[in-house]
């Protein structure tokens, strides 16, 4: 029951603690989480774009007033809350809070290449910035401490962003194997083709697989091993020491008249 006074507002239809605990709050805020992080990662990229045209894209002074564009820039890179804390916060929205949002890898994919744009013209503007503080020691220290801490929050955002695109989203590919195109010579194998033992069989030797004379008579596993059966043994022409060679017939001596 509800305490109504009269003539004031009716309060029954208000939602009471029960309901915000239970999540129907987030029923109205749920589909709109990716749409706030590609907002905020466009945002980003806008700054970023708008930092580094201010920074290149100038033709008066373009040299002689390299160090004061890149001490006015620097924030746009690096020195701020939007370079540093807008890509992670898109990175969390769209992974940590669960459900996982359908553009979670585009997204995370997004803040990496922001923080990388973001890395390298930080350090161009800080070298540029550097030495457009030279002529006052003062403004040179605070300018080298104050961008040394932006850099290390830039950083650790960058390094959280990483650890999570190489733990989830990343896959590594796997190198096909590459077989050579030149035809195989004469007497060796194939690539791939697996090799075989010879299995030639010489007289006088045992064969291959089975144990010789010296070896033992029993296996790794302790059967007995049978022996192999016993091999034929060539046989043996005996040759005579000396070699009969037969004479040829004689022949008659002629006979004379007289001996008639």
């Amino acid at each position: 029951m509800t305490n109504q006074l009269p003539g004031g507002p009716d309060t029954s239809n208000l939602p009471t603690t029960a309901d915000v605990s239970g999540g129907r709050p987030r029923a109205f805020t749920e589909p709109l989480r990716e749409v706030c992080a590609l907002a905020l990662l466009g945002a980003n990229a806008t700054f970023l774009f708008l930092g580094a045209s201010g920074l290149l894209l100038v033709i008066d002074g373009w040299v002689s007033d390299f160090g004061r564009r890149s001490a006015g820039t620097f924030d746009s890179f690096v020195g701020g809350v939007v370079p540093v804390a807008f890509p992670l916060l898109a990175v969390l929205l769209a992974t940590h809070v669960l459900p996982v949002v359908g553009r979670a890898r585009l997204i995370t994919l997004a803040a990496l290449v922001e923080y990388g744009v973001s890395t390298f013209f930080g350090a161009v503007t800080f070298l540029g910035a550097f030495v457009y503080d030279l002529s006052s020691v003062r403004a040179t220290l605070e300018g080298v401490v104050w961008r040394l801490m932006w850099a290390g929050l830039l950083s650790l955002a960058g390094t959280v962003t990483l650890r999570l695109w190489l733990g989830v989203f990343y896959t590594r590919k796997l190198r096909p194997v590459r077989y050579s195109a030149q035809s195989p010579t004469y007497g060796q194998p194939y690539p791939g083709q697996p090799m075989y033992p010879n299995t030639s069989y010489t007289p006088g030797q045992a064969q291959p697989g089975y144990p010789t004379q010296s070896e033992p008579t029993s296996g790794a596993s302790g059967w007995p091993v049978v022996p192999p059966p016993p091999m034929p043994t060539p046989p043996v022409v005996e040759s005579e020491p000396t070699q009969r060679i037969p004479l040829p017939p004689t022949a008659e001596p002629p006979t004379t008249p007289f001996e008639r």
